[in-house]
């Protein structure tokens, strides 16, 4: 099989010759994050490491309008503008993408880490308390500025996946369903409708590999799993729950089985050893094998190609 189509088959949950695997991590020594040093970094790491899906990381910035470098009062986030995804950090990125997929040897998947609405407002407030102080003090103007940025993700998934053609997927990272960052009922009435948008978006451009990765600890795991998704990441093993306690609540393609906080610490035997026992807890059916979150800058290479012997049985 191809690696396409291997993906492709985990994802509808079908035979493959193998369990696909991949993983990644953010490229920190790399001060522009859409420049040539990037680029050629995501090739690569993606050639050298044969992933069978390259998840390209997303760090370009929100632009801010001139006028508002940052929000400060509750009041700002009515002036939160949708942005044009061809101009801008955006822009970049988007030029970015379209090097690097025509730079990969092969049809491998590639998808894009898009930031949920509530991660990019921690991002573009003064202070990341601030937002949820201002939901407090004014919740119709957070909403709005969260619906807003929504409407940027909503856009950058048509232009990137339909448009372009360059995804065939956005990997949507979601910290607003960990109970480190609110409760469940926040989650639920302020910032769900706008994730479920997102993902919808991207299948409704034609992508078959859009990822909910739900972020952090102490998950509203089943409000995740309410979420229009390909494929569900998160941490199962540093957080939980296991692959084996999903498997029993969905049948949908499952991400992970390696712990990535970890990843940099143990030997490459014991990461082979958790590959091998996140396949026998699924079956090696709907299960693409990868670090839970992004693994640590600099992981070992002798620990990412241990994620590889487990999945083709090295």
């Amino acid at each position: 099989m191809t690696k396409r189509e291997r993906v492709q088959a985990a994802v509808a949950g079908g035979e493959t010759d193998r369990v696909p695997y991949s993983f990644w991590y953010h490229f920190t020594w790399i001060e522009d994050k859409a420049g040539e040093e990037f680029i050629q970094a995501e090739i690569d790491f993606a050639t050298r490491h044969e992933v069978d899906f390259l998840k390209v990381m997303h760090d370009a910035p929100y632009d801010m309008p001139p006028s508002l470098p940052a929000i400060e009062h509750a009041a700002h986030w009515r002036l939160i503008e949708p942005l044009d995804v061809r101009r801008g950090h955006f822009g970049r990125h988007l030029e970015a993408l379209k090097r690097i997929r025509a730079s990969l040897p092969d049809d491998r998947p590639l998808v894009d880490t898009v930031f949920h609405c509530f991660a990019y407002a921690q991002r573009i407030a003064a202070a990341r308390p601030l937002v949820l102080d201002h939901l407090q003090e004014d919740p119709e103007a957070v909403a709005y500025g969260l619906q807003v940025i929504g409407e940027t993700l909503k856009r950058w998934a048509k232009v990137t996946i339909e448009e372009e053609g360059v995804l065939d997927g956005i990997f949507l990272a979601i910290n607003g369903v960990s109970g480190e960052f609110t409760d469940a009922a926040t989650y639920e009435q302020v910032m769900l409708q706008v994730d479920r948008e997102c993902l919808q978006a991207g299948r409704d451009a034609g992508g078959w590999l859009n990822i909910a990765h739900l972020h952090g600890p102490d998950l509203h795991f089943d409000l995740g799993l309410a979420l229009p998704y390909n494929a569900l990441s998160w941490s199962d093993r540093a957080f939980g729950p296991s692959l084996a306690a999903a498997r029993a609540r969905t049948n949908s393609c499952l991400i992970g089985g390696i712990n990535e906080v970890t990843g940099d610490q143990v030997p490459p035997e014991a990461i082979r050893a958790e590959g091998k026992d996140a396949i026998a807890q699924v079956d090696g059916k709907g299960l693409i094998l990868t670090c839970g979150c992004a693994f640590p800058t600099p992981t070992p290479e002798e620990n990412l190609r241990a994620v590889r012997e487990a999945a083709v049985g090295g």
